[in-house]
């Protein structure tokens, strides 16, 4: 989700994906760590003040994401995926 916030490879992708949501035509589920997790990317992007977090955390809990809490074998999975490829936890498909 920072891309929707960022200009870099693939933003206009994300975007696409966002309006896609927005109009209705795709559904989007996440889990919970995603709204700290895109936060927290936007922060070391550099480009992002207090301010403009604090809108971005606004804008990002008016979408109405259908959110879920990752639990059990969710976690094992993904401690799974994170070792085999070297990858934070929440850098894989399963997080997306």
């Amino acid at each position: 989700m920072a891309k929707w916030f960022l200009e870099e490879e693939f933003s206009d992708k994300a975007r696409q994906l966002r309006d896609s949501f927005v109009t209705g035509r795709l559904a989007i589920s996440v889990p919970s760590l995603v709204f700290y997790e895109t936060l927290n990317a936007l922060w070391h992007s550099g480009l992002f003040r207090e301010e403009e977090l604090i809108l971005a955390a606004r804008a990002l809990s008016k979408y109405g994401f259908d959110v879920w809490e990752p639990k059990g074998k969710t976690y094992e999975q993904s401690a799974i995926l994170s070792s085999k490829y070297d990858i934070s936890a929440l850098m894989h498909p399963m997080w997306c």
